[in-house]
C-alpha cells in the first residue's frame, strides 16, 4: 500500500510538470493562405506598450533578433514619434520613407495566474475512507501577447498569440517571441533566415 502511494505521489508530479506552462510558446497561429508568399526583408518591429522603457527594451530585443537571423529590422519609435496627434497616414508616409516591407506589431493581452497542486492517495484508517491529499502547491502567472505581421497595405499576413510562462525579464520575454516567430514566419514562407543564426 505504501508502495503504491509513492507511485501514486510520483504520477501526480508528473503531472504537474507536463501541465505547467513552459518558457514561450505560440498559440493561435494563422497566416494568410496565398499560392507564393512574398518574402520579406525589411521590418519596422512596434510594442504597443506604455512604458516607454519597457516597451524600448522589446523593440530592441527583437529587431535585434531579426537583423541577427539576416533579415532587416527596425525599432518602431526611431520611425514614429512618440505623440498622442499621429495620425495612421502619418505613420503610413513614415514606413514608406524607411522602405518598410511589413510591420510587426505586439499588443500585451493580460497576465493569467495559475495554481498547480500535487497530491498522493491515502486510504485512510484500514482503508474504509480513502482520498486524495496535497502535497504541494504551486503557482505560475502566464504574460499573454498578441503579435501580428501586417503588409504594406495595413493586411494582416500573420498572427499568433504567445504565453510566457514566470519569465525573468522583459529582455527574456522579448527574446524567446522573436525565436518563436522567426520560426513560425519562416515556416509559413514570408522569411528566409540565415541559416547559421536561426536557432539563436
Amino acid at each position: 500500500m505504501k508502495k503504491q502511494n509513492q507511485l501514486l505521489s510520483l504520477l501526480g508530479l508528473v503531472i504537474l510538470l507536463l501541465t505547467s506552462c513552459q518558457s514561450t510558446q505560440l498559440t493561435n497561429i494563422w497566416s494568410e493562405k496565398v499560392e507564393t508568399p512574398k518574402v520579406y526583408q525589411k521590418f519596422a518591429v512596434i510594442c504597443m506598450l506604455k512604458d516607454p522603457s519597457m516597451r524600448n527594451i522589446m523593440e530592441e530585443e527583437i529587431t535585434a533578433a531579426f537583423n541577427r537571423n539576416g533579415l532587416t529590422a527596425i525599432k518602431g519609435n526611431m520611425i514614429i514619434p512618440e505623440s498622442k496627434d499621429v495620425t495612421k497616414e502619418m505613420v503610413q508616409v513614415a514606413m514608406q520613407n524607411a522602405k518598410i516591407e511589413a510591420v510587426v506589431v505586439l499588443r500585451p493581452m493580460g497576465v493569467e495566474k495559475n495554481v498547480y497542486v500535487d497530491t498522493y492517495y491515502s486510504y485512510g484508517w484500514y482503508g474504509y475512507w480513502g482520498g486524495y491529499y496535497p502535497t504541494s502547491v504551486s503557482t505560475s502567472k502566464n504574460y499573454k501577447i498578441s503579435n501580428e505581421v501586417y503588409d504594406q497595405k495595413d493586411q494582416l499576413i500573420w498572427s499568433a498569440q504567445s504565453n510566457s510562462c514566470d519569465p525573468t525579464s522583459v529582455q527574456e520575454v522579448a527574446q524567446s517571441i522573436a525565436t518563436e516567430m522567426l520560426l513560425s514566419l519562416q515556416s509559413c514562407g514570408w522569411v528566409k533566415l540565415s541559416k547559421n543564426d536561426q536557432n539563436q
